[in-house]
């Protein structure tokens, strides 16, 4: 191949069971990891140069927070990312999940960004919530997601990259066989 280097390499440190700390190259899969994530399926995922942190105060409720400096394209090359990351997550109920994200992306202007995503400096902040429930009865199952995302420029970023994104989703399983409609 043309690109072969590092993957992950971090140092982690745990003063608790309830606190992770991570420093170094890591994968980072924000809120709906449709406005980041690792793109898991190529064979160079994309990674974050940074540090994060996951706290765990209670069984039913997570945060997160990282930032990161640079990132490891999945073409291989690294750049300049900028990358503020924070999410939190709770389990208020069995069968019920919410979890709010928020994701500052102010990578370097570029003129081949153009190319790529239609706007020289793509600089955005987003913001979302995703709302997750699902009940059990016999052999049913009944499943549902509900999630909003609100996406701004930020800094010099391009008015362009301003959208408002949302999923409604349902799932009925019954004997290894499941039906799911999503818009």
């Amino acid at each position: 191949p043309r690109y072969t280097g590092l993957n992950i390499a971090t140092l982690r440190w745990s003063p608790d069971p309830a606190l992770q700390v991570v420093a170094g190259r890591q994968a980072v899969k924000p809120g709906n990891e449709r406005h980041g994530s690792n793109d898991g399926f190529r064979q160079l995922p994309q990674l974050f140069d940074g540090a994060s942190l996951r706290w765990t105060p209670f069984d039913n409720s997570a945060l997160y927070l990282g930032h990161f400096a640079q990132m490891r394209t999945k073409f291989g090359p690294i750049q300049k990312a900028n990358l503020s990351v924070g999410e939190c997550a709770w389990n208020p109920s069995e069968g019920l999940s919410a979890t709010a994200f928020v994701i500052r992306h102010t990578p370097p202007a570029a003129f081949s960004n153009t190319f790529l995503y239609g706007v020289a400096d793509y600089a955005n902040v987003t913001a979302g919530i995703t709302l997750d429930a699902n009940t059990t009865w016999g052999e049913n199952r009944l499943s549902a997601t509900a999630e909003l995302t609100r996406q701004r420029a930020t800094a010099s970023g391009s008015p362009l990259v301003a959208a408002n994104h949302y999923r409604i989703g349902s799932a009925f399983s019954r004997a290894g066989w499941t039906l799911r409609a999503d818009h």
